[in-house]
């Protein structure tokens, strides 16, 4: 790129001048000779040759050497002069540029530096925030009762601050982070952030288009539909919010998702659901959302079969169903023509898991594994279906897959926690009897007998656990467990004082005691 020199006796020492020696080193650096005309950038791309960078001054460094600070800025003297990094880049670090240049030099240029450190623990100061106290800023950040910060949490403390206001309906919310400006000793002690609040915005309205399956019916709360299946929460004016709700961006995405997952538990696997338009008032205090609905085609079940798998470790290989394969398809409500909806496949999961419990074969989830926590084939399990999607009329063959285990045994019925409560009182409630096969359904009967007794409740304490069991097995022989139920006593003793005046006796007191346990 040639210069076009002014009209004069110097005008072409003052171009070689311009063209040689005078070059922005970062982005936000304002140079002293800004105003003036000056040749083009060779960062511009227009320029055939860069100067050679013959030297480096470097003022106000104290920890970092200038070796340190060339490899950050990218420079390497007796190479070319290259893009340096941006400012905010060079801050990260904890420098602070406060002057930067490069001066003409015989052979290239010489790039001078004058450079504050940040302190080793600097305040963080916030500003800019009038809707919200210092302490609910600092909530935000995660910081505490800290006052001081490091240069490395900056941008996250930044960006947690700018969350914590989008939160709250700041859609606007900017939060920006820069070193303070040095002491006297050319230290910086604080590290600012500017907080641009920008207007609170309220939903006044969320249209939702393109539901024609799932359309909105009802009134208040009788209201059914896309938007009451998925719980959407984003919400315009109401009766009693005539000016709308707080708008919350991260809400409304979640709010997308829940409604896609609505459509795909239905069937609906190819639906898209998005915001179409985001219309704001001139104040930007207000929005109307316009969500767009695709629902796509609806899938269907071709055929249904069921398949067992061998378990070593997390590998899987086929195996033989115990089982008829058509008792277990019959037990199903998904069946070929039906949707594909999820709420079938949930069924059918417990229902199968619930006919191999009373055969014996009991889910994983009720078994001590050991120590890496890997199911090994101990237990049932109902894993993922396997889905075949045809290549032509939105059908799909399903098959669900089981990890049978083994039929067990029970060796022995144990009991834990029962302090005050003697074993054969808990016993008679329990119908899981030695030497039978662990049937699932007489587990939930006994567990629930024995949170019907009574014995381990809390009125004081909603939170007091339930009886519950866990099955043991016996090491010495696979094909037996152990049935051990835990309890955790409640308040069953309670001890009264009453008293009274009688006009025969004079002061009359009473003392009882109760135990609700106590039984032969």
């Amino acid at each position: 790129m040639q210069f076009e020199p002014r009209r004069g006796a110097c005008a072409q020492s003052i171009s070689a001048m311009l063209r040689w020696s005078l070059l922005l080193v970062l982005c936000c650096a304002v140079p002293a000779l800004a105003k003036a005309q000056v040749a083009p950038s060779p960062f511009d791309g227009g320029a055939q040759e860069l100067p050679i960078v013959v030297g480096v001054e470097v003022n106000g460094l104290r920890s970092y050497s200038q070796e340190s600070v060339l490899r950050i800025l990218g420079v390497e003297v007796g190479g070319p002069v290259a893009k340096l990094r941006v400012r905010k880049a060079f801050e990260s670090f904890g420098i602070k540029v406060m002057k930067s240049q490069f001066k003409a030099a015989p052979g290239g240029v010489i790039l001078e530096l004058e450079l504050a450190e940040l302190d080793v623990d600097p305040e963080a100061k916030f500003i800019g925030h009038s809707e919200y106290k210092l302490k609910k800023i600092k909530e935000w950040a995660g910081m505490g009762d800290r006052t001081q910060v490091y240069v490395h949490e900056a941008q996250r403390i930044a960006n947690r601050v700018a969350a914590g206001y989008r939160k709250q309906g700041y859609q606007f919310a900017e939060v920006e982070w820069a070193l303070g400006e040095p002491s006297p000793d050319s230290v910086v002690r604080e590290i600012i952030f500017n907080i641009h609040e920008g207007p609170r915005v309220r939903c006044t309205g969320l249209e939702i288009v393109g539901n024609d399956s799932l359309p909105e019916t009802g009134y208040l709360f009788w209201k059914g539909g896309l938007r009451s299946l998925a719980s959407v929460k984003t919400k315009g004016r109401g009766f009693f919010s005539w000016f709308g709700h707080i708008f919350d961006e991260d809400e409304l995405n979640a709010d997308l998702e829940a409604m896609r997952q609505v459509y795909r538990d239905r069937g609906w696997l190819d639906v898209k659901v998005e915001v179409d338009e985001l219309r704001y008032n001139d104040e930007r205090n207000r929005v109307k959302v316009r969500v767009l609905v695709d629902e796509g085609p609806l899938y269907v079940v071709n055929s249904l079969g069921v398949q067992a798998l061998n378990e070593v470790g997390a590998e899987h290989s086929p195996g033989t169903l115990t089982f008829p394969e058509e008792d277990l398809i019959a037990l199903c409500n998904l069946k070929p023509g039906v949707p594909l909806e999820l709420a079938r496949i949930q069924h059918d999961g417990g229902e199968i898991s619930f006919y191999y419990g009373d055969h014996g074969y009991l889910a994983v989830e009720n078994f001590e594994l050991p120590g890496d926590g890997a199911p090994n084939g101990e237990g049932f399990r109902f894993l993922s279906p396997e889905y075949v999607f045809l290549p032509e009329g939105h059908k799909v063959d399903v098959t669900y897959r089981l990890v049978e285990g083994k039929p067990r045994t029970v060796r022995e019925v144990k009991l834990e926690g029962n302090i005050h409560t003697r074993d054969h009182v808990l016993r008679r409630e329990i119908s899981v009897l030695p030497g039978t096969l662990v049937s699932q359904r007489e587990l939930e009967l006994s567990r629930r007998r024995l949170a019907a007794s009574g014995y381990y409740d809390d009125q004081s304490n909603p939170r007091h656990p339930q009886p519950r069991y866990r099955l043991v097995p016996v090491p010495e022989n696979p094909e037996l467990v152990d049935v051990v139920f835990m309890v955790e006593e409640g308040r069953n003793v309670d001890l009264r004082f009453t008293g009274g005046i009688d006009s025969n006796s004079g002061l009359v007191g009473i003392v009882s005691i109760s135990m609700r346990n106590f039984a032969s």
